[in-house]
């Protein structure tokens, strides 16, 4: 399946830099003045007039190879504060800098599955693979810094597709919460509507209308702000099938009071952007990556962090399918998420199927079971546990392969803390191949899911 492919190099690393690159402390506040001091006078220096925010953009390129012959193109851009701001905005100084070390070290996240000599076998008569990222900002003044990476990504298969991921901070390089802008998420639902009813006339506008009522959820959905505008981003699949395209809304916030925290709106609508050419541009063998997972560590405590003062119960993600068992698919899957790589073996969870799934506990003091579940026509809900194959009460991630069948999930997840208990069966959309979660499950599982 296309769709199980086509995301396994770019998100894993960006899910995880929007989540945690941004978690840096607030500074104070840079225009404060320093007084000097000698033996016959004391002098007082002004700060540093407050600049314009910008920021530069630089470009990336990489070749990768095996047996001397190119299967991939990696290319990818950088962002940083103009000269000018650094001193002045040094917290989000710091957040962009870990942002483009992270994006650096996912070029060492490859799956190297894509690779293999079957592949290789074709080369003379096939395009290489390619994963192309560009930066589109689209605010920079002294409330927001707000850019969207722009992903073109084809990895074998009838045609590539396009994804998107927005990164927006405020001046201390925070995360700026969307709930802070949005007032009103059924009213966004409706202004998204006007937009597409006004911009499109085509025959499908209904499955698109549909799509945004299914796939328009504060907490998941991609989006940035300019000066008077919020934007929210679909790519391929999202709404809709592959050639219904990609869309873009861009909503006025001035034209909907009710629904957007007009504060986030300036008048001021210029964005200041320079390009800085080419930083790196090399040549990688396949053979030579380490998947040892570098990142792990901090995408694991990214995803705990988003938990934290919510009322999630654990999150979970669709981690990848696989005709054998985990052992045997390990660094493929570690590829699209590095963080399973500090789950250990006693810890993965197999029976029939396979989709594996990983599940995050908030509370360390949780108990989690996973049951096998299998049909029972005669039961009031169509199933019933066969047996528990896992019992825990450390609240410790683990994995799960399971699922045989598309239409029936044969896995029970129960993750029980001091507050709730909430019982999961992991499985994937027969509309669209996303991880399913029901709207009233949405409040206390959170899906983090990037790679499909």
């Amino acid at each position: 399946m296309i769709k199980k492919r086509f995301a396994t190099i770019f998100l894993t690393a960006i899910y995880a830099l929007s989540l945690s690159a941004c978690k840096v402390a607030p500074t104070g506040n840079p225009a404060v003045t320093e007084e000097t001091t000698t033996a016959d006078t004391t002098v007082t220096e002004p700060a540093p007039e407050k600049a314009e925010m910008s920021v530069e953009l630089s470009d990336n390129h990489i070749s990768y190879t095996k047996n001397g012959k190119e299967v991939m193109t990696k290319d990818f851009g950088h962002i940083r504060l103009s000269k000018e701001c650094k001193e002045i905005y040094p917290g989000l100084e710091k957040a962009l800098e870990e942002l483009n070390i992270r994006m650096d070290k996912s070029v060492e996240t490859i799956d190297k599955s894509l690779f293999e000599d079957d592949f290789l076998d074709g080369m003379d008569s096939r395009l290489p693979y390619t994963d192309t990222s560009e930066i589109s900002v689209t605010r920079t003044d002294d409330k927001a810094l707000s850019f969207v990476y722009t992903n073109n990504i084809y990895l074998g298969g009838a045609h590539g597709c396009m994804l998107f991921d927005a990164v927006n901070l405020d001046m201390n390089g925070e995360k700026i919460d969307v709930k802070n802008i949005v007032r009103d998420e059924d009213g966004l639902k409706s202004a998204i509507k006007d937009y597409f009813k006004n911009t499109y006339d085509e025959d499908n506008i209904d499955e698109i209308l549909y799509g945004v009522d299914e796939y328009t959820q504060l907490d998941s959905m991609v989006w940035s702000i300019s000066g008077d505008k919020f934007i929210v981003y679909y790519g391929h699949y999202v709404l809709g099938y592959y050639a219904l395209g990609i869309h873009i809304a861009e909503i006025p916030m001035k034209d909907y009071e009710d629904v957007f925290n007009t504060e986030w709106v300036s008048e001021n609508t210029k964005v200041n952007v320079t390009e800085n050419g080419t930083v790196r541009d090399e040549t990688i063998d396949i053979d030579s990556i380490d998947l040892s997972g570098a990142i792990a560590e901090t995408d694991m405590q990214s995803v705990e962090e988003v938990m934290q003062g919510s009322d999630y119960v654990f999150a979970v993600c669709y981690v990848g399918y696989t005709t054998n068992d985990i052992d045997s698919a390990f660094l493929s899957l570690q590829s699209r998420y590095p963080l399973i790589s500090l789950i250990p073996t006693e810890r993965w969870v197999e029976t029939e199927g396979g989709e594996v799934y990983c599940i995050i506990p908030k509370d360390k003091n949780a108990t989690v079971t996973v049951n096998e579940l299998v049909f029972d026509e005669t039961s009031e809900t169509f199933y019933r546990v066969e047996k528990v194959l896992y019992n825990g009460e450390k609240g410790e991630p683990i994995l799960i392969r399971g699922n045989v069948s598309d239409i029936f999930s044969n896995i029970q997840v129960v993750v029980t803390d001091s507050d709730n208990s909430v019982t999961y069966s992991p499985s994937l959309s027969l509309e669209n191949g996303e991880l399913l979660i029901t709207d009233e499950q949405k409040k206390y599982i959170y899906n983090f899911t990037t790679a499909y």
